[in-house]
């Protein structure tokens, strides 16, 4: 599922998606480090790390949820910025 919303002055585009189990440790680390990967020893495990700091860099918010296998992304950035 993705959505995409504009509220209280924030862009929100939220992504749900089905998901292997995920270790405690590789949440921990998940939007912290490059190279934090579920896929195994061919994936590099950017993607995360990138949307992290993107979102940052332009005062976002990003906020994930992962239960019951199930992992929800949502990223939040102002309509304007200064």
């Amino acid at each position: 599922m993705l959505e995409f919303s504009k509220r209280s002055g924030l862009y929100i585009l939220e992504c749900k998606n089905s998901s292997l189990p995920i270790p405690p440790a590789v949440l921990d680390q998940l939007y912290n480090s490059y190279g934090v990967t579920t896929k195994g020893a061919e994936h590099e495990g950017l993607g995360t790390k990138i949307i992290h700091d993107i979102t940052k860099s332009y005062h976002g918010f990003l906020d994930f949820t992962y239960k019951d296998e199930q992992f929800t992304v949502k990223i939040k950035m102002p309509a304007l910025i200064e």
